[in-house]
């Protein structure tokens, strides 16, 4: 009687072999690694920085004044003071404001096509500024209103008067002639994120900036760069023959010299 082989048959293939590698050595930071930090450009490479680094505390400040500054119209609640009104229940998506001038023209136009979340940045709860008083730029903005309204040959838009107020606004904050931030004291104001300030001038304020209307009708000529305007006006009251419009601006121009904004 035979029994049967239990052995593996030779020519049968034989079982893989697992092969485990030793994991990588950590390499040690080199004086390069360091370099490199300090230099961006290093061999010819180009090492990315955040995008909100180096950003002055001035830019962000008129970056927020840009955005309120162009508001058109803002639905959010707002209590007597003005302050927006918190929502019981927070938007997933935070709210945004219509604008006579889109964000990516702005930051084109006025911030060498800063990175949009820079804007964002500047406008939220991360970094708090003084709420902007936008009437201390009125007795420069409303005699320029007043004369280029007067001209039929100039199509005067709110695109137009929002640049110069900008131009303007942002020559006060470079300046320092606004605050830009209040200390951290007792009796100072609170900083507030830009974002949540009233915009500067909405669409349902009227033709013209809020403030504009009451200057208008008790402008006596006093301010900067309005006694030519104002003679002129009262020329026409009188029924005295008026000088062209030409001749006028020219009065503007000159006078424009003796009262510049350095010279407040």
């Amino acid at each position: 009687m035979s029994f049967g082989s239990s052995r593996t048959s030779l020519n049968s293939p034989s079982p893989p072999t697992l092969t485990v590698e030793p994991p990588p050595l950590k390499r040690k930071r080199s004086i390069l690694d360091f370099t490199e930090l300090a230099n961006p450009f290093v061999n010819g490479r180009h090492l990315k920085r955040a995008k909100s680094e180096n950003v002055s505390l001035l830019k962000r400040y008129t970056i927020g004044c840009g955005h309120l500054i162009y508001v058109k119209s803002d639905t959010r609640e707002r209590d007597e003071n003005e302050d927006v009104i918190p929502l019981a229940v927070p938007l997933k998506k935070s709210y945004a404001p219509s604008s006579d001038l889109p964000q990516k023209d702005m930051v084109a136009l006025y911030f060498d096509d800063i990175d949009r979340t820079v804007v964002s940045q500047s406008k939220s709860k991360s970094h708090l500024f003084a709420a902007p008083d936008f009437s201390i730029m009125n007795p420069y903005l409303f005699p320029w209103i007043r004369f280029n309204s007067m001209n039929p040959q100039i199509n005067l838009t709110r695109i137009h008067i929002k640049h110069v107020a900008f131009r303007i606004w942002e020559h006060l904050a470079t300046q320092k002639r606004v605050v830009i931030k209040y200390e951290d004291v007792m009796g100072q104001p609170e900083n507030v994120p830009l974002g949540d300030v009233r915009g500067w001038w909405w669409e349902s304020d009227g033709e013209y900036p809020r403030g504009y209307d009451a200057w208008y009708a008790t402008n006596n000529g006093s301010l900067p760069g309005t006694h030519p305007i104002f003679s002129e006006m009262l020329m026409m009251s009188r029924g005295l023959p008026s000088r062209s419009l030409e001749s006028v601006a020219k009065t503007l121009a000159h006078s424009s010299q003796h009262s510049r904004l350095d010279d407040r």
